[in-house]
């Protein structure tokens, strides 16, 4: 969410977070098992910079974080078990494998798949709702 462009309305946030959280999945099905790296270069907040200032204005920092509040109060009405996959799957550094989450649920990972389809298009229906 730091990264995203200036968004000009609510429409355009809409399609930034659903993009954002589809890149995330396929990213983490494109790895097929491999664990990601964390480097540790980890930009705090709490850190400014006059090229951060440029950047971000107080605007855009704001219009971000409540697009982030948003998007985390519509994962947590999603039902538990699909609300699970997607912080371990999608929200969580690192995430973890289908494997590994599987076994958490005591799923098959053919199930574990099915609700993280499911959970993404609950985000997708609930997303739009809350943006029209």
């Amino acid at each position: 969410m730091r990264a995203a462009p200036p968004l000009a309305n609510e429409q355009e946030a809409y399609q930034y977070v659903i993009v954002a959280i589809r890149s995330s999945a396929y990213r983490m099905f494109s790895r097929r098992g491999r664990r990601r790296q964390l480097s540790g270069d980890v930009v705090d907040e709490n850190v400014s910079s006059d090229a951060l200032h440029q950047v971000l204005t107080v605007e855009e920092r704001d219009q971000k974080k409540r697009m982030t509040t948003t998007a985390l109060a519509v994962v947590s009405r999603l039902a538990p078990l699909h609300r699970q996959v997607i912080e371990l799957l999608v929200l969580r550094e690192p995430p973890m494998k289908l494997r590994e989450v599987a076994e958490i649920q005591d799923a098959p990972i053919s199930t574990v798949y099915s609700r993280l389809q499911a959970a993404l298009g609950s985000l997708a229906v609930d997303l739009s709702a809350e943006f029209e």
